[in-house]
């Protein structure tokens, strides 16, 4: 399957970009997982799958129809989640971001582009602190909240260095805190 693929739908040709495509040898069937990057109501970005015949040119994209397919597609999904993360966690588990002013908000630049402390996080039974974090300038109606680890902070208790959560077990020991923070300071916008 190409990177990227054109479908003729109702007259109109869509671009599809591959996200992963996989075997699987107890139904004997190629699937492919794309997406049109087009947004649900939820601000999620739109996922397909389906199966088709690698060997066949264009072949036809088949609906995944039985529990035994859906199956086999979520615990594929699960790996490639589970491997994409490792991977980012690897990249940026030796980042260590340098937070340039001291004030509140405190501002830091990361890859060239500035960001504001939103706020902090205490994981108390590990002993932990994260910082959520957002770009400055907002151009975008929605923005991503991102989430570091805490490293160092002044005397005044404001950031000094962020570095990356390194294993998918933090991710999900912080996951439902993070999301109500995130949630609380939606309200108060």
């Amino acid at each position: 399957m190409k990177d990227t693929f054109t479908i003729n739908k109702d007259g109109k040709e869509i671009t599809f970009r591959t996200l992963l495509t996989f075997y699987n040898e107890s139904v004997d069937k190629h699937y492919v997982v794309y997406t049109d990057d087009t947004v649900n109501e939820q601000g999620n970005v739109n996922v397909l799958v389906s199966s088709y015949d690698p060997e066949v040119e264009n072949s036809p994209l088949l609906a995944v129809e039985t529990p035994e397919e859906w199956e086999i597609v979520s615990a594929a999904l699960d790996d490639f989640q589970a491997e994409l993360m490792e991977k980012i966690n690897k990249a940026e588990k030796n980042e260590v971001i340098e937070i340039e002013e001291k004030t509140a908000p405190a501002v830091f630049k990361m890859n060239g582009a500035q960001y504001k402390v939103l706020a902090t996080l205490v994981d108390e039974q590990n002993g932990v602190e994260y910082v959520l974090y957002m770009p400055e300038d907002i151009t975008e109606e929605k923005v991503e909240v991102l989430v570091g680890k805490l490293l160092e902070k002044d005397e005044k208790g404001i950031p000094t260095k962020v570095g990356a959560i390194e294993t998918e077990e933090e991710w999900k020991s912080i996951e439902e805190p993070v999301r109500e923070l995130i949630e609380h300071l939606n309200k108060q916008d």
